[in-house]
């Protein structure tokens, strides 16, 4: 029995010694999801409508053995920085407030609510050693962006901007969106723990208002827009270890 668990515990150690070896100077399959957070600056017509924004987002990617890396992404856009902060003048009073159905002024807020999904392809190109499978990024992402002017208030005390009525001030907007990502990636190729990547990334969205009538312009709004938002990103990387050449499985 004394030699099987020291034949045993030999096995287990190589494996794991084979597996640093292989993160470290081996380019590795691997599966990940990722979690991010980003801080992004609009630009083009989206800074006529925008102050600074965040955004959380989660996505699922493969990294192949030539650091090619394929994936898909999602993330909610959120804000408070709403520079059209006229909308409601029709309805408002001398002062710019409601007076809802008691009577009394009746509070509102304006955000900034949206998001965007977006398949990525790209490439990482590694360059210090030995870390085979981390180094600077490039992707290149094709999706869809949308983003709105969400009005806060109580529906019951001002029913004229109820859920219905609000359609017709949120400028709801989407489009076809692009997208270029550059940084650096990082797989711990010893514990592999602290897995990460940030960088800056540029989305550019052709979009259109949705809504059929803004009710504070009394018109149709149908003009093309080009959004811009150039955010830097900071994510984690929970990797799942597929398999070697070799057939060594880890986890």
């Amino acid at each position: 029995m004394k030699s099987f668990y020291f034949i045993l515990s030999s096995f287990l150690i190589s494996i794991s010694v084979f597996a640093q070896s292989s993160l470290q100077d081996t380019l590795v399959n691997f599966f990940m999801m990722r979690v991010n957070y980003t801080y992004q600056v609009p630009l083009a017509d989206m800074a006529n409508r925008f102050g600074g924004n965040s955004a959380l987002g989660i996505g699922v990617g493969m990294k192949f053995g030539k650091n090619i890396f394929l994936g898909a992404e999602g993330g909610f856009m959120f804000g408070r920085n709403v520079k059209e902060f006229n909308i409601l003048d029709g309805i408002t009073d001398a002062n710019g407030f409601l007076i809802g159905s008691s009577g009394l002024y009746t509070d509102y807020a304006f955000s900034e609510k949206g998001f965007s999904m977006q398949a990525q392809v790209g490439k990482i190109f590694s360059f210090a050693q030995p870390n085979a499978n981390s180094g600077l990024m490039a992707l290149f992402g094709v999706g869809f962006l949308q983003h709105k002017i969400s009005i806060d208030t109580d529906e019951e005390e001002f029913p004229a901007i109820d859920k219905t009525y609000r359609k017709g001030y949120d400028r709801l907007t989407n489009g076809f969106m692009l997208s270029q990502f550059i940084g650096y990636f990082y797989i711990d190729a010893r514990k592999k723990r602290i897995n990460f990547y940030g960088g800056i990334e540029i989305q550019e969205a052709f979009t259109k208002n949705r809504r059929s009538w803004n009710f504070d312009e009394n018109r149709k709004d149908d003009s093309a827009r080009k959004d811009i938002l150039v955010g830097l990103k900071l994510g984690w990387i929970i990797p799942f270890y597929i398999s070697q050449t070799e057939k060594y499985y880890y986890y």
